[in-house]
Formats: structure tokens, C-alpha cells, sequence
């Protein structure tokens, strides 16, 4: 029982790690005004979802994840529309792909 407890302690305190990462990418998206699709933490199928404005939220079963899917970040996909993230200057895109590391840093300077 104790290993049990043990794993699931570890499976949520990654989770939370994950959470701030991707919110840290979420956050400097939106406040560049990139579009952004979805924000998921966990992999999967998602067991719960929702839709604010633009931006699909899910929670998904496997939880050592996560992601923020945004407009245009494949070059496959980019159409050109100021909202998306290779429509943005480098610069912008440098502070949102960073971001998520510079979260986990705030966090832990925070936390310890």
C-alpha cells in the first residue's frame, strides 16, 4: 500500500510540475495574442472537456503530460493570420517556447 500511495504521490506532484510548465506557454501565447487550440494536461482520450472562447481545455487519463496546441505552429498549417504563432516575430516566439522552462524556475524559487 505504501508503494501505492508512494507512485501516486509521485504521479501528482509531476502532474503539477507539468501544469505550470504548460500554463507558462499558455500564458505568454495568449498575452502575445497567439490563438491558442487547446490546453490539455495528460495524454489520451480526454475525460473531461470544455471551451472557452477560442481554446479547447481538457483533462486526459495518463497524466505524465500535457500540452498547448496553437495555431499555425506547424509549418504545415501556417495560413498567415496575424494570430498565429509563426505569423509572430522571432523574439515572440523564442518568449513563448521558453516560457514553460522560465515557469518551472519561478515555481521553484517560489515553492523552496
Amino acid at each position: 500500500m505504501t508503494i501505492v500511495l508512494s507512485v501516486l504521490a509521485v504521479a501528482v506532484m509531476f502532474g503539477f510540475v507539468i501544469m505550470i510548465h504548460e500554463f507558462g506557454h499558455f500564458i505568454v501565447a495568449k498575452k502575445l495574442k497567439v490563438k491558442v487550440l487547446d490546453f490539455a494536461f495528460g495524454f489520451g482520450p480526454p475525460i473531461f472537456k470544455w471551451t472557452k472562447n477560442e481554446t479547447r481545455y481538457s483533462i486526459r487519463p495518463i497524466p505524465f503530460g500535457g500540452f498547448v496546441k496553437m495555431a499555425g505552429e506547424e509549418i504545415d498549417e501556417i495560413g498567415g493570420a496575424p494570430d498565429e504563432f509563426f505569423s509572430k516575430k522571432w523574439y515572440e516566439r523564442i518568449a513563448i517556447v521558453s516560457a514553460g522552462a522560465i515557469m518551472n524556475y519561478i515555481s521553484a524559487f517560489i515553492i523552496f
